[in-house]
């Protein structure tokens, strides 16, 4: 799809940003614009009803003009966190930690955030919300070498604080993220490939990417044999709360593969058949419905969530070919079929179009 902002200069996109009054629909696709030409930042979004909130955000932003946080040092950030948790220190302090937390990009500061957000309350719980959304931002742009926009919405600060899509995944990579030398380790056994310079990830487009970013979440092994999903919950099951606990417990119990769209009822549901099992799986989806069509091939996967099939992971991938009966019975006889099966694949597939 043709996005009507991909032409306007940094300039110009920030000026746009600056006039308001948009629907979410534009608002995304300014973010996409800004995210391809390279732009940082984060977007605040707040509740025009409530004065103070707007208040917090302009305080927010220009307190960005006081302050050197372009790149903390691992000092400046382990002194900031436990700068945090001694009470008798004044609000002024608090913010400057805050922003010093919010441009590390690091896991534990992100973490420590999180916990002063639930402690805290109003002006500095809204600050500290919007130190995480940075800190996620900073996060997610390293591990996945390119530039990311967060969009945060201050209408509504009681919410949790996790990352989400999915929130849970998202979490994920912040475990992951915090040794270096797992990643790099499993970006040479995702590409076969035990010679990539480090801090380098050699992928040939989006669709190559998010196999990536599915494979090293549900399927590698780290060095210690497990999967990340079942580290993730040794390590920290016991600060979970029985909801989030679950929810990791039951992506843990997914599907993967090439899925054929059967049947879609709009906003509600896509039933998807296995190509290696032929089993349909009637599978719950909003913005999905709107972006295929019966007959359609998608790589992707399936986990249970309360009970119900939903696409978790990465975005699916629409294979834009038609398969024949033998080819289906080729893959049927593929055991493993995996992320990293589907890479030599990537240059062909492409996202199907979606609307929210």
């Amino acid at each position: 799809m043709t996005n009507k902002y991909d032409d306007m200069s940094e300039e110009e996109l920030i000026q746009k940003l600056d006039r308001g009054f948009m629907g979410p629909e534009d608002l995304k696709d300014i973010v996409s614009a800004m995210e391809a030409k390279g732009m940082k930042g984060g977007l605040i979004g707040i509740d025009e009803d409530d004065p103070m909130s707007e208040k917090v955000a302009k305080q927010y932003i220009d307190y960005h003009k006081n302050i050197s946080t372009s790149s903390p040092t691992s000092r400046m950030v382990k002194k900031a966190i436990k700068q945090l948790l001694i009470k008798n220190i004044t609000d002024k302090e608090i913010k400057e930690i805050i922003l010093i937390l919010a441009h590390s990009g690091n896991v534990k500061a992100l973490r420590a955030l999180e916990k002063f957000s639930k402690k805290s309350e109003g002006e500095l719980r809204q600050w500290a919300q919007m130190g995480i959304s940075e800190c996620k931002m900073f996060l997610e742009s390293e591990l996945l070498d390119r530039a990311k926009i967060k969009v945060e919405d201050l209408s509504n600060t009681n919410q949790s604080t996790s990352v989400g899509k999915s929130s849970a995944t998202g979490r994920l990579f912040e475990y992951l993220f915090s040794n270096q030398e797992e990643v790099e380790k499993a970006i040479e056994e995702f590409f076969d490939n035990s010679s990539i310079p480090k801090n380098t990830i050699p992928f040939e487009n989006e669709a190559e990417e998010d196999l990536f970013a599915d494979w090293i979440v549900f399927d590698y092994r780290l060095s210690s044999g497990s999967k990340l999903i079942e580290s993730f919950i040794r390590e920290f099951g016991d600060e979970l709360s029985e909801k989030d606990r679950n929810s990791y417990e039951e992506m843990q119990f997914n599907k993967y593969g090439l899925f054929e769209v059967k049947r879609i009822m709009l906003d509600e549901w896509i039933d998807l058949e296995s190509i290696s099992t032929s089993k349909v799986y009637r599978v719950k989806e909003k913005m999905g419905t709107y972006g295929t069509s019966v007959g359609r091939l998608l790589i992707g996967r399936l986990g249970k969530q309360d009970g119900q099939w939903r696409i978790i992971g990465s975005n699916p991938i629409e294979v834009p070919v038609h398969l024949s009966k033998g080819a289906k019975q080729c893959f049927a006889k593929i055991k493993d079929l995996s992320p990293k099966f589907f890479r030599g694949f990537a240059k062909k597939i492409k996202y199907p179009d979606q609307k929210q």
